[in-house]
């Protein structure tokens, strides 16, 4: 009996350990999703002034060349820098969207239907 006891305290023990990793492992996740987000929302701050800075400067290349002083290779290149500003922030949109969903799977959240 004492035998089954003890075998028994050892599952007990097995069974709490590996609750104790479960734990531990949803904790992770959770700490993981919310740094993705929050670096998520800082770089797109940071892209969000970017992009106004290189849509300023796109309209002063496009003043400057209607104007004729300068080319229009370099009208296009702050058009590409806009677009790489833009594509960066939908970028990061992206990024901050799927840390959403990791933290809110992270924290147990179900979808509905």
């Amino acid at each position: 009996i004492r035998a089954q006891i003890e075998g028994q305290r050892a599952s007990a023990d097995a069974a709490l350990a590996s609750y104790r990793g479960s734990v531990l492992r949803a904790l992770e996740d959770v700490e993981n999703a919310l740094v993705a987000l929050d670096r998520s929302k800082a770089r797109e701050a940071q892209l969000i002034l970017a992009e106004t800075a290189a849509r300023n400067a796109e309209r002063y290349a496009r003043l400057r060349y209607q104007s004729g002083l300068i080319d229009f290779q370099s009208l296009l290149e702050a058009q590409r820098s806009l677009l790489n500003a833009e594509d960066a922030r939908t970028t990061t949109r992206a990024a901050r969207a799927t840390a959403n969903v990791q933290l809110y799977k992270a924290l147990g959240g179900g979808w509905g239907l």
